[in-house]
């Protein structure tokens, strides 16, 4: 099965929009919905930097998640 990088920033940003931990409630006003995925902070050109960080930089999605998110 395929498997894809998400940059953490953009998960974090998803996880605000979606949940606001502070307030424990849902869909919070005040978070703008993300933007698209952008991994550019992931790449150099067309390869992925060599200093990321698994888990601190970026996670591992599965094709179907990745599907669903873009």
């Amino acid at each position: 099965m395929p498997y894809c990088m998400i940059s953490v920033n953009w998960i974090k940003r998803w996880s605000n929009f979606l949940y606001d931990k502070e307030r424990f409630t849902y869909m919070p006003k005040g978070y703008p919905l993300p933007l698209s995925i952008d991994n550019k902070y992931l790449l150099d050109g067309n390869k992925c930097k060599p200093n990321l960080v698994k888990n601190e930089d970026y996670k591992i999605l599965n094709i179907y998640l990745w599907k669903f998110l873009k």
